[in-house]
This record gives C-alpha cells, sequence and structure tokens, in this order.
C-alpha cells in the first residue's frame, strides 16, 4: 500500500473534501487506509463509508504498489 502522500493530489484532495464534511473530524489518512484495507464489495465499502464507489475504486487502484 502506497503512503497518503504518494497518491495523486487529486485523489488526496478527494479523500480530503470527504474529511472536511465529516462531523466527527475524520484523519484523511484514516480514512485512506480504512477503505484500502477493507475487504467487502466496492459498493458495500462506499455504503459504509458513505462515500462515491469511485472514490473507493480509485483508492483501491492507486494505493496498490506495483
Amino acid at each position: 500500500m502506497k503512503e497518503f502522500k504518494e497518491l495523486p493530489q487529486e485523489l488526496q484532495t478527494e479523500i480530503q473534501i470527504v474529511c472536511d464534511s465529516d462531523p466527527y473530524g475524520l484523519n484523511p489518512r484514516t480514512l485512506y487506509k480504512n477503505i484500502f484495507y477493507s475487504t467487502e464489495s466496492i459498493e458495500t465499502i462506499a455504503k459504509i463509508f458513505e462515500v462515491m464507489p469511485l472514490l473507493v475504486k480509485n483508492i483501491k487502484e492507486e494505493g496498490a504498489d506495483v
């Protein structure tokens, strides 16, 4: 898994926007790691974290060490 700071800037920004709207002050790095390591389907992960499925897909793809 790549570090948060290694992700493309636009993906970091998308994650930050989600966290900025979270009433509990969720940390972007924590959200990234939690989504990346989740093993459910993309749709299920999106529902759990209340994010768009495309964001989950991008995190899974961009976060993987190639």
